[in-house]
């Protein structure tokens, strides 16, 4: 689905090699860095597989994000693909991050992926199918709040 407007996480079974394996969609915005209009929202499967967060072209240069660079994807198939890279600003579970997206076919289903996860703290638990804050900073606080006592 694109353009889902609230935020949702979703979450279905599908069959993969007589398998039955979960897949998780969570409401994403994305935006351009320069400048603040108004985001674009969809509803991207969580794929901790996938590196970089990939978003459909066409929705990037509507928005005004410009590649920088190109970079060699290997996709699910196995093919190699080039793609776009730009900066973009994405939120997901209520943080912001500036991350790299990867401009997909224009007709392509977004994909949020673990750098995104990642730089937002975001961890993903396989047990319960959802992503969750990183406890990777706890103890951190708690080191430097024993050091103000």
């Amino acid at each position: 689905m694109r353009n889902a407007g609230t935020s949702t996480t979703t979450k279905r079974r599908t069959r993969v090699g007589g398998e039955s394996v979960g897949i998780t969609h969570t409401t994403v915005s994305v935006s351009p860095v320069e400048n603040r209009k108004k985001p674009w929202k969809g509803l991207f499967p969580v794929d901790s597989g996938s590196s970089i967060t990939m978003v459909p072209g066409d929705v990037l240069r509507q928005l005004g994000v410009k590649p920088f660079r190109k970079d060699r994807f290997e996709l699910a198939d196995g093919t190699m693909t080039e793609m776009q890279i730009g900066l973009a600003m994405v939120a997901v579970k209520g943080v912001t991050v500036g991350t790299e997206v990867a401009f997909g076919p224009d007709d392509a289903e977004p994909l949020l992926g673990a750098i995104t996860l990642q730089s937002a703290n975001l961890i993903w638990d396989a047990q319960r199918e959802e992503l969750l804050p990183s406890p990777r900073l706890k103890p951190l606080k708690a080191l430097r709040d024993s050091r103000r006592r």
